[in-house]
C-alpha cells in the first residue's frame, strides 16, 4: 500500500512538530512524503500519539494514494470512497492534479488506517499474526452486518470520526471478549 502525504512549506510550528513526529520525514523543499508499505505502518499510525496524527491529518493525505489503500483493503476505489464519504469527482480531480485531500477527508482516511493498525495489534496481542492480512480482514469485516451495531455494517459508520470511534470500541470489546 502506498499513501503519500504532502505538506505545504513548513512553518516554525509545523517544522517543530514534524521533527518530533516519527511519522514524518524531513524534507528540504515544500513536500514531505510518507509511503506506508507494510502493516507496520498501519500499526505506527494506530500507536502514534494524538498530536502526531493531527499533524498527519493537517498535512493532508495525497489523493492519488487512495488506490493503493483500496487495494490493501481488497476493495474498489469506489467502495472506499463510499465507505469514507469521499466525493469521487473531487478525489479523482485532486489525484490527477497531485493534490492532497482536505483536512476533513484526510481525517477519515487516517481513521481507517488507524483501525487497520488496531486490528493488527489485536492479533499480535491475542494470537499468531503470521500470514494474517489485517487490511484485508478489516475490509471484509467492515462490510458484514454486525449484531452489536443493530445489524448495520460497520462501513456505514466510517464516514464520521464518531462512527470510527464506535467501531474502534467494538473491536476492543471483541478482543476482551466483552462482546462475542
Amino acid at each position: 500500500m502506498s499513501v503519500t502525504i504532502r505538506k505545504r512549506a513548513p512553518t516554525a510550528k509545523t517544522a517543530t512538530a514534524a521533527a518530533a513526529a516519527p511519522l514524518f520525514t524531513q524534507a528540504t523543499k515544500t513536500a514531505v512524503s510518507r509511503t506506508p508499505r507494510t502493516v507496520r505502518d498501519f500499526v505506527r499510525i494506530y500507536e502514534a500519539g494524538p498530536m502526531e496524527r493531527i499533524e498527519l491529518i493537517k498535512g493532508g493525505i495525497a489523493a492519488d494514494g487512495l488506490i493503493d489503500l483500496a487495494s490493501s483493503l481488497h476493495t474498489t476505489k469506489d467502495q472506499l470512497f463510499k465507505r469514507l464519504g469521499l466525493p469521487r469527482a473531487t478525489v479523482d480531480r485532486k489525484a490527477r492534479n497531485k493534490q492532497n485531500l482536505s483536512q476533513e477527508q484526510s481525517e477519515r482516511v487516517v481513521g481507517l488506517m488507524k483501525l487497520v493498525g488496531q486490528v493488527r495489534k489485536i492479533v499480535e496481542q491475542s494470537g499468531d499474526p503470521t500470514n494474517f492480512d489485517a487490511a484485508q480482514w478489516a475490509g471484509q469485516w467492515l462490510e458484514r452486518p454486525n449484531n452489536a451495531l443493530g445489524g448495520i455494517r460497520p462501513a456505514e459508520l466510517m464516514d464520521t470520526v464518531e462512527g470510527q470511534e464506535v467501531i474502534s470500541g467494538l473491536l476492543a470489546k471483541m478482543q476482551s471478549g466483552a462482546y462475542a
